[in-house]
């Protein structure tokens, strides 16, 4: 079951590659002559980087983008909803304390 879900992650990086290849020819058709010969001279290095990344690499880096992209959005999320959670569970019961208290403390003066 874990190498079949593994299989069908390969449609999803065929759409994220099209995707970006689309948008890349756009970028290319709405720049001017020199902007398009610096981002040449820019994506001639970025190949030669790319060329040099092992492939086992290459097949696993979309997973790990979005794990690492994920992470960072939902760890903090996740964290500030719990502080949240608590702080309002406390606030409650702190109130609830000063109630009874107060209660108390009345039952006291009469």
């Amino acid at each position: 079951d874990f190498w079949m879900e593994i299989d069908e992650l390969d449609p999803i990086r065929a759409s994220v590659s099209n995707v970006a290849s689309g948008a890349w020819d756009k970028i290319i058709s709405v720049t001017p002559g020199f902007a398009q010969t610096v981002m040449g001279m820019t994506v001639g290095k970025v190949d030669d980087v790319w060329a040099k990344i092992p492939e086992g690499i290459k097949e696993t880096l979309p997973i790990t983008l979005m794990s690492c992209i994920l992470s960072c959005l939902l760890v903090p999320y996740c964290i500030f909803k719990m502080d949240n959670y608590h702080e309002q569970k406390a606030a409650k019961k702190g109130q609830a304390l000063k109630q009874e208290k107060g209660i108390e403390s009345s039952v006291v003066q009469k």
